[in-house]
C-alpha cells in the first residue's frame, strides 16, 4: 500500500528503530530524508486508489473486499468513462473532510476483472472526502444509468448520487510526488500490480 507520512526530527533514526515504536499491524517500507518544505499530503501531485468488489463470497476476504455480486464489467466500464476528466465532483463528496476545491481530475479510471471479482482503479489529481467510495457506490448502482450519472455529476448535490460503498474495499495504492513518476503512471496505468492486494 502507498500511505506516506512525514515528521520533523533531529534524531538519527533507523527504519528498524522507528518500526519498534509502531503497532504490529503497521509496517514501514522505506525511510527517507526529504526537503524541509516537503508535506506528505500537500506536496503530492496525484494519487492512485483502488476499490475491490467480490463477486463470489469468501470468508478470507471479508474485511478487504465488498461482496456485491449483481453488477457487470461492461456496465461499470461504460459508466466509469463518464467520470474521467476534470469535473466538479461536489455530488460525490461527503461533509466532514478538509475544505478544498471540488474541481478534481480523474486522469484514468480503469475497471478490470480479477479472478473472483472486479477491481476499479483511479488515477487522479486529488480526491474529496469519500469521493472514491461515492463514485463506486454510484457505478455499481444498477438503478443509476449513464444518463442519471451524468445528471448527478452536473447537479453538484450529494442527494443525486448513490450511497457510498463500504470502506473495506478501498486501498490507497500510491501517492505520486514527481512529474516523471506521474507521466510513467499515466502511460502505463493498469490495475494488474494492485490485483493481489487482498489475495
Amino acid at each position: 500500500l502507498g500511505q506516506v507520512a512525514h515528521f520533523d526530527t533531529l534524531a538519527a533514526l533507523s527504519l528498524s528503530q522507528l518500526q519498534q515504536l509502531l503497532p504490529a499491524d503497521i509496517r514501514i517500507l522505506q525511510l527517507a530524508e526529504v526537503a524541509v518544505d516537503f508535506h506528505a499530503r500537500y506536496s503530492a501531485i496525484a494519487n492512485i486508489y483502488s476499490y475491490h468488489l467480490q463477486l463470489k463470497r469468501s470468508p478470507f476476504f471479508t474485511n478487504y473486499r465488498y461482496f456485491y455480486p449483481t453488477t457487470s464489467l461492461p456496465f461499470l466500464q461504460l459508466k466509469a468513462s463518464i467520470l474521467e476528466g476534470k469535473h466538479d465532483f461536489t455530488s460525490f463528496a461527503n461533509n466532514g473532510g478538509t475544505k478544498t476545491s471540488p474541481i478534481k481530475e480523474n486522469y484514468k479510471i480503469q475497471v478490470i476483472k480479477t479472478y473472483d471479482g472486479i477491481c476499479l482503479s483511479f488515477l487522479g489529481s486529488g480526491f474529496l472526502y469519500k469521493m472514491v467510495r461515492s463514485i463506486v457506490g454510484s457505478l455499481i448502482d444498477n438503478k443509476m444509468d449513464e444518463k442519471l450519472l451524468q445528471q448527478a455529476l452536473t447537479a453538484k448535490a450529494r442527494s443525486y448520487t448513490s450511497a457510498a460503498a463500504p470502506a473495506k474495499g478501498l486501498f490507497l495504492n500510491e501517492v505520486i510526488y514527481s512529474q516523471g513518476r506521474f507521466e510513467e503512471c499515466l502511460r502505463n496505468f493498469r490495475n494488474d500490480k494492485y490485483e493481489d492486494l487482498a489475495q
